[in-house]
């Protein structure tokens, strides 16, 4: 009997124990489980959002050396995935990526505010983004069409940034951090001496305090920052280009003779941002002040050059963005909330571009020519959104919403004899107003418990884009606990923008006759979570038309903006992320198959990887020491952006590229409130996407076609840093 009453007692206790490890592995699940407000502007679980969605957080950016949106992209996102064009980033998604398009097929909010301007519907995801990374408290990825909500331009994903509150940014901080590169030539490095280092610079200055105005609560988090850069010396590979002109075309002094372009460069390499974000809550009040100006320098002063000086330190492009928003949420009754949110912002950009070869000018003049191109946006825009839960349990609500804006958007062109100065033609003139509106129904419903359903609709009615319906349909079950089966239909639309009807430029045509991209969009996942582990894997198919492209003649060298065709895209995408104790590791893939159907046939998308993924580990030693980690990307061979069009004796493909960044970071020993973080990048590939040089046929040495020559990478990178928190 004793015996018998002992092992009862012990399994007692043990089963009991094995309870409770289960239990708080279940309430660790539950506390750690993904919450996200951007797929349907409401807070959710991310199992039942209507789309695929991915969460960094701003720990992770700091913990893997993260030093802009971009790399946030490429190292911790699943399915977005960006290649550097040099003259700046481009974002694609599930095997499309429209090269040349500024990022307008993704949707950018900082807060809830859309960051996307108005004359192009630009934006940037560098350090011309102009956010401190500091501030940020996560960044939201809604995979897939997103136009139900937020109309136009959502249409390869929504990225939601969302900036600390003073709870978790808190005290007075100042950051000071620096890189350094060596020069490099053919992929190699080639020299480490001063003036052919490559180096950036990044310091900045936060407050975070909590305050009482007139006895209410005043939440103020704030970070100014100054970031400049300056490329390593890069040796382009020189070309000859084939033409009759004489004489033939000059590129500069930094050329090595006439009709040849290429060689090192020195001076056209720099890039410098200053901005300052503040948010201030007060209750059901919040005010977001936003402040960039970003000013670059590029080797050429278009993604391809098409006409200017090669490596002209006078040459180059400068933007200025002011913006102020205006957020009010209120619980109205128990179950009717309100949300209204106002945005005020003003744009400008202007570009300079001077060429030693007259013929470059609309007008010839008899010597050097100096172009200017300058645009700008003035809008205000406001929303209107209530949210009814009928049962006041969150398994029936319906979400309704109104939007308008009113924009005004110019551009002209200058061109000017930069002998004399004088201005000798002004084009492009074009100005014009526009008050673009929408609303937008979305329901959700819970029949059952482990099944929930979403379904929304919006109307747009836009004067470039005219009249859209975007609808959106999705369906989530549990089969089992911690599985969730979702199956998600949806559309998008992006209008052609005020830049692309009136681009006119030395060797640029005005097209006006364009008509709005569609895509539709039909997706399939699995998620399994057991713990503090996550799984997911899921397919998908995507149809787009009427797309919108910058189609060029290697004949006249002339190009022009037009509907080019339908894209039809299909694949798979996988993660697996989660943590060990002090162990954090993340993995996940991408694989498409993308092909783009026009007039000339069906053929492959240029730039576009269709294989890709990353991976990260981080280990924490924990109590005041360091943290180790570790990311790698991989993204798959993909043509280069001209490589159906050039001409070339080779089709030109774009190697293989991994990419592997070794961070460390942690307390500053003995110094309380001081942290640090170091780290060293390395890509395998010296050779991107993009073929460097003119539009048009190249001559080879011997009078034949010659190979395109790939624009060089940056294979080598050095961060050191460090932060004080008072």
């Amino acid at each position: 009997m004793r015996r018998g009453l002992a092992a009862f007692i012990v399994a007692l206790v043990l089963g009991h124990e094995g309870l409770a490890r289960a239990e708080d592995e279940e309430l660790a699940a539950l506390l750690e489980e993904d919450v996200v407000a951007g797929p349907s502007q409401t807070a959710e679980r991310a199992k039942d959002a209507p789309a695929t969605t991915s969460t960094i957080t701003g720990d992770d950016m700091r913990r893997y050396g993260i030093r802009s949106l971009a790399g946030a992209i490429d190292f911790l996102s699943l399915g977005l995935v960006t290649q550097d064009a040099i003259h700046a980033s481009e974002v694609g998604s599930r095997g499309v990526l429209v090269t040349g398009d500024y990022n307008d097929h993704v949707l950018l909010l900082i807060d809830g505010h859309v960051v996307n301007e108005a004359f192009g519907s630009s934006m940037s995801i560098e350090q011309g983004l102009g956010m401190p990374l500091e501030l940020v408290d996560r960044v939201e990825i809604m995979l897939g069409p997103g136009s139900v909500i937020y109309g136009g331009n959502a249409m390869l994903a929504v990225v939601n940034v969302i900036t600390r509150r003073t709870t978790t940014y808190g005290g007075v901080r100042v950051i000071a951090e620096g890189t350094l590169s060596p020069g490099q030539a053919q992929g190699r490095i080639d020299s480490l001496a001063p003036h052919d280092l490559g180096a950036s610079y990044r310091v900045g200055v936060g407050l975070g305090h909590e305050l009482k105005l007139f006895g209410r609560k005043l939440e103020i988090t704030a970070q100014v920052e100054r970031y400049g850069s300056d490329a390593p010396v890069f040796v382009y590979d020189q070309v000859r280009l084939a033409s009759t002109d004489a004489p033939p075309k000059d590129y500069g002094p930094a050329a090595s003779a006439p009709g040849v372009w290429g060689g090192a460069v020195r001076s056209a390499r720099e890039l410098s941002t200053t901005t300052g974000y503040a948010r201030i809550v007060a209750g059901d009040l919040a005010v977001t002040l936003r402040g960039t100006a970003f000013d670059r320098d590029t080797p050429y002063p278009h993604f391809n050059q098409v006409f200017g000086n090669f490596d002209d330190r006078d040459a180059g492009e400068h933007e200025l963005n002011l913006a102020l928003g205006v957020t009010y949420a209120r619980q109205l009754t128990p179950r009717l909330r309100l949300d209204v949110q106002g945005t005020g912002r003003t744009y400008d950009y202007r570009q300079r571009i001077d060429s030693v070869d007259g013929n470059d000018c609309v007008v010839a003049t008899t010597g050097p020519c100096r172009y200017f191109y300058r645009s700008d946006a003035r809008w205000v825009s406001a929303n209107a959104m209530m949210t009814y839960d009928w049962l006041g349990d969150d398994r029936l609500s319906t979400v309704a919403g109104v939007v308008g804006q009113v924009r005004s958007m110019g551009t002209s062109q200058d061109s000017v004899d930069a002998s004399t100065g004088q201005n000798v033609l002004t084009s492009g003139v074009r100005r014009e107003t526009e008050v673009p509106y929408g609303a937008f129904l979305q329901q959700r419903w819970s029949p059952l418990r482990d099944v929930r359903v979403n379904g929304g609709l919006r109307y747009d009615d836009m004067p470039r884009g005219g009249k859209n319906l975007s609808p959106r349909a999705a369906i989530a079950v549990d089969p089992w606990r911690g599985g969730t089966l979702k199956a998600i239909w949806s559309q998008a639309f992006r209008p052609p923008t005020l830049y692309e009807q009136n681009a006119e430029a030395p060797g640029v045509l005005r097209s006006e006759t364009l008509v709005p991209e569609h895509v539709k969009s039909l997706e399939l996942t699995f998620e399994e979570r057991f713990g503090r582990h996550r799984l997911l894997f899921g397919g998908f198919r995507t149809w787009w038309t009427d797309m919108i492209g910058y189609v060029c003649s290697s004949t006249t060298g002339s190009c022009l903006y037009a509907n080019t065709g339908s894209i039809d895209s299909w694949g798979f995408q996988g993660r697996a992320e989660g943590s060990f104790g002090p162990v954090q590791y993340g993995l996940s893939v991408t694989g498409a198959r993308a092909r783009e159907t026009s007039s000339e046939g069906t053929s492959p998308l240029p730039v576009a990887p269709q294989l890709y993924g990353n991976a990260r580990l981080a280990y924490d030693f924990g109590a005041g020491r360091p943290t180790l980690a570790v990311a790698g990307q991989v993204v798959g061979a993909r043509l280069a952006d001209r490589a159906l069009d050039g001409g070339w004796v080779e089709t030109p493909v774009a190697p293989v590229q991994v990419r592997g960044r070794l961070t460390i970071s942690g307390p500053v020993p003995f110094a309380p409130g001081l942290s640090y973080r170091a780290g060293l990048d390395v890509a395998t590939a010296s050779r991107s996407a993009y073929v460097a040089g003119p539009y048009g046929t190249w001559e080879g040495t011997d009078g034949q076609p010659a190979r395109a020559a790939l624009a060089p990478v940056n294979r080598y990178t050095l961060l050191t840093g460090l932060q004080y928190v008072f």
